[in-house]
């Protein structure tokens, strides 16, 4: 997507130069947070798209650092590495929303909870300022879904978010009218 007002000449290939990119990213919501357990106060944000990937690329590569090298996605580990991940940038500091709270190895030091909460948080607020979203559930999703539900497990189907749980909750009705 082109940022840039219409009319405005790039100034050659590759050239950063967008007026608009500033306010657009100046323009993002922050939620008030208060962290588990804790009276530690930050403000949340949403990713930007280079941060989500970013999040994926070293989850991966931290799930296959624990021996973990097939059906990645579908992992425990990779999920709470995704969770841990985004927390860590998503929530800044309530001084300066520039700079985050802690560092990453700061945020390895809370307990699940901690960041389960967060991260339910975080999702919320993706939610909120995306209520369609994509709802897609890939084929992956699905399978890990499905035995999350057999097997009772309310925190992994809470980590897919309120959009996705819809979609699968449609594709289990619609299995169960066949």
């Amino acid at each position: 997507m082109n940022l840039r007002p219409s009319g405005h000449a790039a100034a050659g290939a590759g050239a950063v130069d967008n007026k608009l990119a500033p306010e657009v990213v100046g323009a993002r919501v922050h939620i008030d947070v208060t962290i588990p357990q804790t009276s530690v106060v930050g403000k949340m944000r949403v990713l930007s798209y280079g941060e989500e990937r970013v999040v994926d690329a070293e989850s991966r590569i931290a799930t296959r650092a624990v021996g973990i090298t097939e059906n990645i996605e579908a992992s425990r580990a990779y999920r709470e590495e995704v969770a841990a991940r985004t927390v860590a940038i998503a929530v800044r500091d309530p001084a300066n929303v520039d700079m985050t709270l802690a560092s990453f190895e700061a945020w390895r030091q809370c307990d699940s909870g901690q960041i389960g909460a967060l991260w339910q948080d975080y999702k919320d607020l993706a939610e909120r300022l995306d209520p369609i979203g994509s709802g897609a559930v890939s084929e992956s999703d699905l399978q890990v879904m499905e035995a999350a539900a057999k097997k009772g497990d309310a925190g992994l189907l809470m980590s897919f978010g309120s959009s996705r749980l819809a979609g699968f909750a449609i594709i289990l009705a619609g299995r169960l009218s066949t």
